[in-house]
């Protein structure tokens, strides 16, 4: 019975004496013949998916009452054309389980798409076109070491390395990251008194309970930093550092004042770093010569002297330095920068130290004065030896001997 409706929507039987028995099928929608009813259903259900009934359809939006075949279509229907609510609404039921897939020829169900055309391939011999991309949308990303063929799949490239080149050796794998980073955990791991374990730095030997202030610690060795401010460039070891950065020197947010000269900081820390400069208060004291600093940065900066860890190096010469700001210095012999300049005479020196020097030559302009000719010199030594020219040499006596 259902075969005979479904007949007479879709299509019309024809033959030469106008019975149904006759093996030709005619499509309804553009007359074209066929042979079997079920070459038919093919046909309407890959060439007129959209004119065919809703009720034969899976999906129809609540809203609206469209039709859609797949899942995916209505649920960006009603994204794209409904409210968010709804979307939501029709996702959840959509994960309810899915009603079963009829085989439109013999009307058997499957629980699933795979199962139906595995039916549809080995029952009714009917082949099921597979998608396949084009090359120019293909883009490998694993490429074999020996031999360079490209691969869109790691496996796929791993398979092909074992079976076509069995003999060659295997290229060395670099540790990544994360792998570089438990193994410095690893290594650096000690147990301490207290039943726990610590991490020991390498280089400086401070310890952490911690892993990831131990980590952290790490960018100060290895000048690490990476994390940049987006306004100006600068860059910081760590993320606090950057936020501090911004919220002080770009959007001027000062919250702690100093209650003897009210300069304001971003930080507490910074604060109480620069009240130490009015008590001359010097908590931080190195602990390899002793000498005491008010700000610990100072005393950062102080014991890099000691140690041999040359982390910048010139990129024309090939000297090396402790510290960037040397590094910045001894570029300028290079480029024949001198920004230090003098305000009586306008002469230019690289170093600080040089224009200090400098401007004692004019302070001492009145007090380097020759007392014989009123001469100036810049520089005492340069007075004395112009006072060895008005010393008149006496000529030599000479001996007359006797006859």
């Amino acid at each position: 019975m259902e075969t005979n409706v479904k007949r007479e929507t879709l299509c019309e039987n024809v033959g030469e004496n106008g019975n149904s028995s006759e093996e030709f099928f005619c499509c309804k929608i553009c007359d074209i013949n066929f042979e079997g009813e079920a070459n038919l259903n093919t046909h309407n259900s890959l060439t007129h998916d959209s004119q065919q009934p809703k009720n034969s359809r899976n999906f129809i939006c609540d809203i609206c009452e469209l039709s859609f075949k797949r899942k995916s279509s209505i649920l960006k229907h009603i994204k794209d054309q409904h409210s968010t609510t709804e979307f939501i609404k029709a996702r959840e039921i959509t994960e309810m389980p899915m009603p079963p897939e009829s085989c439109d020829i013999c009307k058997k169900q499957f629980d699933g798409k795979t199962n139906l055309n595995k039916h549809l391939r080995d029952d009714h011999g009917q082949k099921i076109p597979r998608f396949r991309r084009h090359k120019s949308d293909i883009v490998a990303e694993h490429f074999c070491d020996v031999c360079g063929k490209g691969f869109t799949r790691k496996f796929d490239m791993q398979k092909h390395r074992k079976l076509k080149h069995p003999n060659d050796p295997k290229p060395e794998s670099k540790p990544t990251e994360q792998q570089k980073t438990s193994q410095l955990l690893k290594r650096c791991q000690v147990p301490c008194g207290d039943n726990k374990n610590y991490y020991k730095c390498e280089v400086c030997g401070r310890l952490f309970r911690q892993s990831y202030n131990f980590i952290r610690h790490q960018t100060v060795h290895t000048g690490v930093r990476a994390f940049f401010c987006h306004i100006c460039g600068k860059n910081f070891r760590v993320s606090g550092g950057l936020h501090r950065h911004i919220t002080e020197h770009h959007y001027g947010v000062k919250k702690y004042h100093c209650d003897i000269c009210g300069r304001g900081f971003a930080a507490k820390a910074t604060r109480d770093d620069h009240k130490n400069i009015h008590t001359n208060h010097r908590p931080f004291i190195c602990d390899i010569c002793g000498k005491a600093f008010r700000q610990k940065a100072s005393l950062h900066i102080h014991k890099l002297f000691h140690s041999d860890n040359y982390r910048f190096s010139c990129s024309v010469c090939g000297k090396k330095f402790r510290r960037a700001s040397e590094l910045k210095v001894h570029s300028w012999l290079h480029t024949g920068h001198k920004p230090h300049q003098c305000k009586i005479c306008e002469a230019r020196f690289r170093l600080s130290q040089d224009l200090k020097r400098h401007v004692k030559i004019h302070d001492k302009l009145n007090e380097c004065v020759c007392t014989e000719c009123g001469s100036t010199f810049s520089q005492e030594r340069y007075l004395k030896n112009h006072k060895k020219t008005h010393i008149v040499k006496t000529p030599a006596s000479f001996v007359v001997s006797p006859p």
